[in-house]
């Protein structure tokens, strides 16, 4: 429930909630290519290639002027190569 008491508050904490939830992408984009990263290789490494790349791809689209993006956009591409 929102704390909000008027329309800036609720456009400060809608701001607010939408950096949290574009840092969050790149955040947990990035735990999957480092846990696919380490994995020996496998049917499940692919497999773990691949859902980090669909979340990476998710993330540049949420938010492509993040500061995680250059790094998304090469991860993203290299995921899938390692699939």
């Amino acid at each position: 429930k929102s704390c909000a008491v008027n329309e800036e508050d609720k456009a400060k904490e809608g701001a607010r909630r939408k950096v949290l939830a574009e840092g969050l992408a790149y955040e947990d984009a990035r735990k999957l290519y480092d846990e696919a990263e380490k994995m020996p290789p496998g049917p499940e490494r692919d497999k773990k290639w691949r859902e980090a790349a669909a979340l990476y791809k998710a993330a540049l689209e949420l938010a492509p002027s993040n500061e995680g993006a250059p790094e998304a956009a090469m991860n993203g591409a290299f995921a899938p190569a390692g699939a």
